[in-house]
Protein backbone atom coordinates (compact mmCIF):
# COMPACT_ATOMS: atom_id res chain seq x y z
CA UNK A 1 0.00 0.00 0.00
CA UNK A 2 2.97 2.12 0.50
CA UNK A 3 4.09 2.08 -3.22
CA UNK A 4 0.14 2.66 -4.19
CA UNK A 5 0.23 5.57 -1.64
CA UNK A 6 3.46 7.22 -3.46
CA UNK A 7 0.86 7.39 -6.49
CA UNK A 8 -1.43 9.64 -5.06
CA UNK A 9 0.08 13.13 -7.10
CA UNK A 10 -3.22 14.79 -7.58
CA UNK A 11 -3.74 18.17 -5.74
CA UNK A 12 -7.15 20.08 -5.38
CA UNK A 13 -6.12 23.20 -5.35
CA UNK A 14 -9.07 25.90 -6.14
CA UNK A 15 -12.63 26.28 -5.09
CA UNK A 16 -15.63 25.76 -7.22
CA UNK A 17 -15.81 28.96 -9.07
CA UNK A 18 -19.38 29.33 -9.32
CA UNK A 19 -22.22 29.47 -6.71
CA UNK A 20 -24.41 26.67 -5.74
CA UNK A 21 -28.05 27.03 -6.67
CA UNK A 22 -30.34 26.88 -3.48
CA UNK A 23 -31.57 23.30 -4.50
CA UNK A 24 -28.24 21.93 -4.97
CA UNK A 25 -27.04 23.38 -1.62
CA UNK A 26 -29.91 21.24 -0.14
CA UNK A 27 -28.97 18.14 -1.87
CA UNK A 28 -25.06 18.68 -0.70
CA UNK A 29 -26.28 19.46 3.12
CA UNK A 30 -28.30 15.93 2.59
CA UNK A 31 -25.15 14.26 1.64
CA UNK A 32 -23.06 15.62 4.80
CA UNK A 33 -25.58 14.17 6.97
CA UNK A 34 -25.75 11.14 5.81
CA UNK A 35 -22.54 10.49 4.37
CA UNK A 36 -23.88 7.75 1.59
CA UNK A 37 -26.72 8.37 -0.39
CA UNK A 38 -27.99 9.06 -3.88
CA UNK A 39 -29.08 12.27 -5.65
CA UNK A 40 -32.00 11.79 -8.21
CA UNK A 41 -32.23 15.19 -10.37
CA UNK A 42 -33.00 15.59 -14.03
CA UNK A 43 -30.37 15.96 -16.58
CA UNK A 44 -28.55 19.07 -17.08
CA UNK A 45 -29.62 20.35 -13.60
CA UNK A 46 -25.93 20.32 -11.87
CA UNK A 47 -25.50 17.05 -10.53
CA UNK A 48 -21.75 17.34 -10.93
CA UNK A 49 -21.44 21.03 -9.63
CA UNK A 50 -23.16 19.05 -6.56
CA UNK A 51 -20.88 15.91 -6.12
CA UNK A 52 -17.57 18.32 -7.00
CA UNK A 53 -19.21 20.36 -3.66
CA UNK A 54 -19.12 17.58 -1.55
CA UNK A 55 -15.49 16.83 -2.17
CA UNK A 56 -14.86 20.14 -1.08
CA UNK A 57 -17.06 20.05 1.91
CA UNK A 58 -15.50 17.15 3.35
CA UNK A 59 -11.82 18.59 3.13
CA UNK A 60 -10.43 17.23 -0.13
CA UNK A 61 -10.13 13.36 0.67
CA UNK A 62 -9.56 10.76 -1.28
CA UNK A 63 -11.56 10.46 -4.01
CA UNK A 64 -12.48 8.11 -6.93
CA UNK A 65 -15.39 9.02 -8.98
CA UNK A 66 -16.69 5.86 -11.29
CA UNK A 67 -18.09 6.26 -14.81
CA UNK A 68 -19.53 3.73 -17.00
CA UNK A 69 -18.07 5.23 -20.26
CA UNK A 70 -15.09 6.85 -21.63
CA UNK A 71 -16.59 10.08 -23.05
CA UNK A 72 -18.23 10.70 -19.58
CA UNK A 73 -14.82 9.90 -17.88
CA UNK A 74 -13.42 13.45 -19.65
CA UNK A 75 -16.05 15.14 -19.54
CA UNK A 76 -15.35 14.47 -15.70
CA UNK A 77 -11.83 15.22 -15.95
CA UNK A 78 -12.31 18.95 -18.06
CA UNK A 79 -15.09 19.80 -15.13
CA UNK A 80 -12.36 18.58 -12.30
CA UNK A 81 -9.92 20.85 -13.98
CA UNK A 82 -12.00 24.01 -14.20
CA UNK A 83 -12.47 23.16 -10.53
CA UNK A 84 -8.89 23.46 -10.16
CA UNK A 85 -8.74 20.06 -9.79
CA UNK A 86 -6.24 17.81 -10.90
CA UNK A 87 -7.59 14.34 -11.87
CA UNK A 88 -5.98 10.85 -13.19
CA UNK A 89 -7.85 8.60 -15.37
CA UNK A 90 -8.08 5.27 -14.48
CA UNK A 91 -9.25 2.64 -17.68
CA UNK A 92 -7.77 0.45 -20.16
CA UNK A 93 -5.24 2.74 -21.87
CA UNK A 94 -4.21 4.49 -19.11
CA UNK A 95 -4.04 3.54 -15.39
CA UNK A 96 -2.99 6.62 -12.98
CA UNK A 97 -4.05 6.70 -9.62
CA UNK A 98 -4.01 9.90 -8.14
CA UNK A 99 -5.69 11.87 -5.00
CA UNK A 100 -8.92 12.27 -7.23
CA UNK A 101 -9.44 9.43 -9.80
CA UNK A 102 -11.89 9.19 -12.65
CA UNK A 103 -12.37 5.21 -13.44
CA UNK A 104 -14.46 2.93 -15.86
CA UNK A 105 -16.45 1.24 -14.01
CA UNK A 106 -15.14 -2.16 -16.08
CA UNK A 107 -11.50 -1.28 -14.40
CA UNK A 108 -13.13 -0.56 -11.20
CA UNK A 109 -14.53 -3.97 -10.91
CA UNK A 110 -10.90 -5.76 -11.94
CA UNK A 111 -8.28 -3.25 -9.51
CA UNK A 112 -11.10 -3.62 -6.29
CA UNK A 113 -8.31 -3.17 -3.85
CA UNK A 114 -7.27 -0.05 -5.77
CA UNK A 115 -10.45 1.54 -5.66
CA UNK A 116 -11.27 0.19 -1.98
CA UNK A 117 -8.06 2.73 -1.19
CA UNK A 118 -10.39 5.69 -0.87
CA UNK A 119 -12.38 7.45 1.13
CA UNK A 120 -14.96 8.69 -1.19
CA UNK A 121 -16.65 7.01 -4.02
CA UNK A 122 -18.82 9.00 -6.31
CA UNK A 123 -20.82 6.96 -8.87
CA UNK A 124 -22.37 8.87 -11.85
CA UNK A 125 -25.35 7.06 -13.43
CA UNK A 126 -25.08 4.90 -10.16
CA UNK A 127 -28.06 2.71 -12.13
CA UNK A 128 -25.58 0.98 -13.69
CA UNK A 129 -24.70 -1.03 -10.32
CA UNK A 130 -27.80 -2.89 -10.36
CA UNK A 131 -26.27 -5.29 -13.03
CA UNK A 132 -24.74 -8.43 -11.19
CA UNK A 133 -21.49 -7.73 -12.91
CA UNK A 134 -20.82 -4.51 -10.60
CA UNK A 135 -22.04 -6.00 -7.39
CA UNK A 136 -18.66 -6.28 -6.45
CA UNK A 137 -18.44 -2.75 -6.48
CA UNK A 138 -20.98 -2.02 -4.12
CA UNK A 139 -19.12 -4.25 -1.86
CA UNK A 140 -16.63 -1.24 -1.73
CA UNK A 141 -18.69 0.84 -1.21
CA UNK A 142 -20.60 -0.69 1.82
CA UNK A 143 -17.04 -0.16 3.39
CA UNK A 144 -16.22 3.14 2.15
CA UNK A 145 -16.04 6.03 4.80
CA UNK A 146 -17.87 8.36 2.05
CA UNK A 147 -20.20 7.72 -1.32
CA UNK A 148 -22.50 9.34 -2.94
CA UNK A 149 -24.85 8.14 -6.62
CA UNK A 150 -25.74 10.52 -9.41
CA UNK A 151 -28.37 9.83 -11.74
CA UNK A 152 -31.89 11.16 -13.51
CA UNK A 153 -33.69 8.07 -12.45
CA UNK A 154 -32.57 5.07 -10.34
CA UNK A 155 -35.40 2.65 -11.06
CA UNK A 156 -34.32 -0.05 -13.25
CA UNK A 157 -36.79 -2.69 -14.93
CA UNK A 158 -35.48 -5.80 -13.46
CA UNK A 159 -36.02 -4.23 -9.75
CA UNK A 160 -32.27 -4.56 -9.55
CA UNK A 161 -32.28 -0.70 -8.07
CA UNK A 162 -33.23 -2.15 -4.35
CA UNK A 163 -29.53 -3.13 -4.12
CA UNK A 164 -28.03 0.04 -4.64
CA UNK A 165 -30.46 1.61 -2.20
CA UNK A 166 -29.90 -0.97 0.71
CA UNK A 167 -26.40 0.79 0.29
CA UNK A 168 -26.90 3.96 -0.49
CA UNK A 169 -30.85 5.46 -0.04
CA UNK A 170 -32.02 8.60 -1.84
CA UNK A 171 -30.92 11.26 0.36
CA UNK A 172 -32.58 13.68 -2.14
CA UNK A 173 -34.46 13.75 -5.31
CA UNK A 174 -36.01 16.55 -7.23
CA UNK A 175 -38.58 15.68 -9.81
CA UNK A 176 -38.36 16.98 -13.54
CA UNK A 177 -41.85 19.04 -12.67
CA UNK A 178 -40.31 21.11 -9.58
CA UNK A 179 -37.14 21.49 -11.97
CA UNK A 180 -39.16 23.39 -14.54
CA UNK A 181 -41.63 25.43 -12.77
CA UNK A 182 -38.05 27.48 -10.96
CA UNK A 183 -36.60 27.27 -14.29
CA UNK A 184 -33.59 24.94 -13.64
CA UNK A 185 -34.64 23.42 -16.81
CA UNK A 186 -36.72 24.26 -20.02
CA UNK A 187 -40.17 23.67 -20.41
CA UNK A 188 -40.99 20.71 -22.95
CA UNK A 189 -43.81 20.36 -26.22
CA UNK A 190 -44.77 16.76 -27.08
CA UNK A 191 -45.33 16.45 -30.43
CA UNK A 192 -46.71 13.07 -30.75
CA UNK A 193 -46.48 11.98 -34.53
CA UNK A 194 -48.20 8.66 -35.26
CA UNK A 195 -47.67 6.45 -38.76
CA UNK A 196 -49.21 3.41 -40.51
CA UNK A 197 -47.41 0.34 -41.28
CA UNK A 198 -47.74 -1.39 -44.51
CA UNK A 199 -49.93 -4.27 -45.00
CA UNK A 200 -46.55 -6.77 -45.42
CA UNK A 201 -44.94 -4.84 -42.29
CA UNK A 202 -48.60 -5.09 -40.27
CA UNK A 203 -48.68 -8.83 -41.61
CA UNK A 204 -45.09 -9.47 -39.87
CA UNK A 205 -46.00 -7.68 -36.96
CA UNK A 206 -48.95 -9.40 -36.17
CA UNK A 207 -47.53 -12.78 -36.80
CA UNK A 208 -44.04 -11.78 -34.06
CA UNK A 209 -46.94 -10.59 -31.78
CA UNK A 210 -48.77 -13.66 -32.04
CA UNK A 211 -46.09 -15.73 -31.15
CA UNK A 212 -45.02 -14.34 -28.12
CA UNK A 213 -48.74 -14.47 -27.16
CA UNK A 214 -48.69 -18.33 -27.63
CA UNK A 215 -45.40 -19.01 -25.54
CA UNK A 216 -46.42 -16.13 -22.76
CA UNK A 217 -49.32 -18.19 -22.74
CA UNK A 218 -47.37 -21.72 -21.92
CA UNK A 219 -45.34 -20.04 -19.84
CA UNK A 220 -47.45 -17.93 -17.59
CA UNK A 221 -44.65 -15.98 -16.98
CA UNK A 222 -45.75 -12.17 -15.37
CA UNK A 223 -42.71 -10.26 -16.64
CA UNK A 224 -39.83 -9.81 -18.49
CA UNK A 225 -37.43 -10.48 -16.03
CA UNK A 226 -38.81 -13.62 -14.83
CA UNK A 227 -38.62 -14.52 -18.83
CA UNK A 228 -35.16 -13.89 -19.02
CA UNK A 229 -34.37 -15.55 -16.02
CA UNK A 230 -36.12 -18.77 -17.72
CA UNK A 231 -34.45 -17.94 -20.81
CA UNK A 232 -30.95 -18.19 -19.09
CA UNK A 233 -31.88 -21.54 -17.56
CA UNK A 234 -32.44 -22.80 -21.21
CA UNK A 235 -36.39 -22.91 -21.39
CA UNK A 236 -37.51 -23.10 -25.17
CA UNK A 237 -40.31 -21.04 -25.00
CA UNK A 238 -38.79 -17.81 -22.77
CA UNK A 239 -36.40 -18.24 -25.68
CA UNK A 240 -38.55 -17.86 -28.18
CA UNK A 241 -40.48 -15.37 -26.24
CA UNK A 242 -37.26 -13.10 -26.38
CA UNK A 243 -36.62 -13.83 -29.61
CA UNK A 244 -39.86 -12.31 -31.30
CA UNK A 245 -39.56 -9.61 -29.49
CA UNK A 246 -36.41 -8.81 -31.07
CA UNK A 247 -37.56 -9.60 -33.92
CA UNK A 248 -40.93 -7.21 -33.59
CA UNK A 249 -38.40 -4.13 -31.73
CA UNK A 250 -36.06 -4.64 -35.03
CA UNK A 251 -39.45 -4.60 -37.15
CA UNK A 252 -40.81 -1.22 -35.54
CA UNK A 253 -37.23 0.56 -35.74
CA UNK A 254 -37.22 -0.47 -39.33
CA UNK A 255 -40.90 1.00 -40.51
CA UNK A 256 -40.42 3.23 -43.78
CA UNK A 257 -43.14 5.45 -42.81
CA UNK A 258 -41.05 6.39 -39.53
CA UNK A 259 -38.23 7.84 -42.13
CA UNK A 260 -40.65 9.84 -43.85
CA UNK A 261 -42.33 10.92 -40.64
CA UNK A 262 -38.59 11.92 -39.66
CA UNK A 263 -38.04 14.34 -42.86
CA UNK A 264 -41.43 15.71 -42.48
CA UNK A 265 -39.75 16.88 -39.03
CA UNK A 266 -36.46 17.99 -40.42
CA UNK A 267 -38.32 20.36 -43.16
CA UNK A 268 -40.06 21.75 -40.55
CA UNK A 269 -37.51 23.22 -38.36
CA UNK A 270 -34.57 23.41 -41.48
CA UNK A 271 -32.64 26.19 -39.71
CA UNK A 272 -32.08 24.53 -36.30
CA UNK A 273 -30.24 21.71 -35.07
CA UNK A 274 -32.27 18.67 -34.33
CA UNK A 275 -31.08 15.45 -32.80
CA UNK A 276 -32.73 12.35 -33.46
CA UNK A 277 -32.55 9.02 -31.43
CA UNK A 278 -32.98 5.38 -32.81
CA UNK A 279 -33.09 2.15 -31.07
CA UNK A 280 -30.24 0.69 -33.11
CA UNK A 281 -27.17 1.35 -35.00
CA UNK A 282 -28.47 -0.74 -37.84
CA UNK A 283 -31.30 1.77 -38.21
CA UNK A 284 -29.29 5.07 -37.79
CA UNK A 285 -27.62 3.74 -40.49
CA UNK A 286 -30.60 2.94 -42.86
CA UNK A 287 -31.68 6.96 -41.54
CA UNK A 288 -28.42 8.17 -42.65
CA UNK A 289 -28.53 6.63 -46.01
CA UNK A 290 -32.23 7.70 -46.48
CA UNK A 291 -31.52 11.65 -45.47
CA UNK A 292 -28.26 11.64 -47.63
CA UNK A 293 -29.42 10.50 -50.97
CA UNK A 294 -32.21 13.20 -50.20
CA UNK A 295 -29.21 15.65 -50.01
CA UNK A 296 -29.58 16.20 -45.98
CA UNK A 297 -26.38 16.59 -44.70
CA UNK A 298 -26.43 14.71 -41.19
CA UNK A 299 -24.07 12.81 -38.67
CA UNK A 300 -23.85 10.22 -36.81
CA UNK A 301 -23.03 9.33 -33.27
CA UNK A 302 -22.93 5.55 -32.02
CA UNK A 303 -20.47 3.24 -30.06
CA UNK A 304 -18.88 1.79 -32.58
CA UNK A 305 -17.84 5.22 -33.70
CA UNK A 306 -13.82 5.59 -32.89
CA UNK A 307 -14.02 8.26 -30.09
CA UNK A 308 -12.18 10.55 -31.58
CA UNK A 309 -14.57 10.77 -34.25
CA UNK A 310 -17.59 11.23 -31.93
CA UNK A 311 -15.97 13.96 -30.74
CA UNK A 312 -15.70 15.39 -33.98
CA UNK A 313 -19.21 14.86 -34.75
CA UNK A 314 -20.31 17.26 -31.59
CA UNK A 315 -17.91 19.74 -32.05
CA UNK A 316 -19.26 19.91 -35.69
CA UNK A 317 -23.08 19.90 -35.03
CA UNK A 318 -24.42 23.00 -36.04
CA UNK A 319 -21.55 23.72 -38.05
CA UNK A 320 -21.51 21.19 -41.01
CA UNK A 321 -24.81 19.75 -40.48
CA UNK A 322 -27.93 20.58 -38.52
CA UNK A 323 -28.85 16.65 -38.11
CA UNK A 324 -27.41 14.61 -35.62
CA UNK A 325 -28.30 10.45 -35.28
CA UNK A 326 -27.76 8.63 -32.28
CA UNK A 327 -28.16 5.41 -30.16
CA UNK A 328 -28.17 5.07 -26.83
CA UNK A 329 -24.21 5.93 -26.33
CA UNK A 330 -25.33 9.67 -26.35
CA UNK A 331 -28.34 9.14 -23.78
CA UNK A 332 -26.35 9.20 -20.23
CA UNK A 333 -24.31 11.84 -19.30
CA UNK A 334 -23.04 13.10 -21.96
CA UNK A 335 -23.00 17.10 -22.26
CA UNK A 336 -24.57 17.72 -26.01
CA UNK A 337 -24.86 21.50 -27.58
CA UNK A 338 -28.11 23.57 -26.33
CA UNK A 339 -30.87 21.96 -28.49
CA UNK A 340 -34.43 22.84 -28.83
CA UNK A 341 -35.97 20.19 -31.36
CA UNK A 342 -35.67 16.13 -30.99
CA UNK A 343 -36.87 13.39 -32.14
CA UNK A 344 -37.51 10.00 -30.77
CA UNK A 345 -38.09 7.05 -33.20
CA UNK A 346 -40.15 4.65 -30.91
CA UNK A 347 -39.62 0.95 -30.62
CA UNK A 348 -39.67 0.09 -27.03
CA UNK A 349 -37.99 2.25 -23.95
CA UNK A 350 -37.51 2.00 -20.44
CA UNK A 351 -38.34 4.83 -17.78
CA UNK A 352 -34.92 5.78 -17.47
CA UNK A 353 -34.18 5.79 -21.22
CA UNK A 354 -37.19 8.00 -21.56
CA UNK A 355 -36.20 10.44 -18.97
CA UNK A 356 -32.36 10.36 -20.29
CA UNK A 357 -33.38 11.04 -23.95
CA UNK A 358 -35.48 13.71 -23.56
CA UNK A 359 -33.44 14.82 -20.79
CA UNK A 360 -31.01 16.29 -24.20
CA UNK A 361 -33.57 19.27 -24.95
CA UNK A 362 -34.02 19.98 -20.84
CA UNK A 363 -31.01 22.39 -20.58
CA UNK A 364 -32.24 25.53 -20.49
CA UNK A 365 -31.50 28.23 -23.15
CA UNK A 366 -31.18 31.96 -22.68
CA UNK A 367 -34.13 33.24 -24.46
CA UNK A 368 -36.19 30.67 -22.16
CA UNK A 369 -37.90 28.57 -25.32
CA UNK A 370 -39.43 25.47 -24.73
CA UNK A 371 -37.84 22.10 -26.06
CA UNK A 372 -39.77 20.02 -28.69
CA UNK A 373 -39.81 16.37 -28.72
CA UNK A 374 -41.37 15.04 -31.60
CA UNK A 375 -42.40 11.21 -30.84
CA UNK A 376 -42.71 9.23 -34.00
CA UNK A 377 -44.92 5.86 -33.55
CA UNK A 378 -46.69 3.30 -34.93
CA UNK A 379 -50.23 3.45 -34.82
CA UNK A 380 -52.29 0.22 -33.82
CA UNK A 381 -48.82 -1.50 -31.88
CA UNK A 382 -47.48 -1.77 -28.52
CA UNK A 383 -46.13 1.76 -29.28
CA UNK A 384 -49.20 3.57 -28.49
CA UNK A 385 -48.53 2.81 -24.77
CA UNK A 386 -44.92 5.06 -24.75
CA UNK A 387 -46.72 8.77 -25.30
CA UNK A 388 -49.06 7.80 -22.27
CA UNK A 389 -45.57 6.85 -20.57
CA UNK A 390 -44.02 9.77 -21.84
CA UNK A 391 -46.45 12.24 -20.51
CA UNK A 392 -46.47 10.75 -16.97
CA UNK A 393 -42.59 11.26 -16.59
CA UNK A 394 -42.69 14.48 -17.92
CA UNK A 395 -45.47 15.64 -15.18
CA UNK A 396 -45.23 19.38 -14.29
CA UNK A 397 -42.64 20.05 -17.24
CA UNK A 398 -45.10 19.95 -20.19
CA UNK A 399 -47.03 22.57 -22.22
CA UNK A 400 -50.20 21.65 -23.16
Amino acid sequence: MEALKGLLLGEVKLPLPYKLRDFQEKAVEAFLRRGKGVIVAPTGSGKTAIAVECMFRLGNPRTAILVPKIPLMEQWVRFLAKCGVYATKYYGQEKKLGRVTVFIFNSAIEHLRELSYYDFIIVDEVHWLGAEKFSSILNVIRKCKYALGLTSHIERSDGMHIKILSVMPIIYRMIIGDAAKRGFISRLIIQPYPVTMTVREAMLYNQYTETIRQNMRILNADSITEIQQLAKEGNMYALQVLKYIQLRKSLLTSIAAKQHALLDVINRHKNEMILVFGESIDSIETIHKFLTKLGIRCGKYHSEMDLNDRAKTLQTWGKTFKVLLSVRCLEEGIDVPQVRVGAIICSGLHDRQWIQRVGRLLRPRPDGSPGIIYIIYCKGTIEEKYLPTIIRLMRGALIV
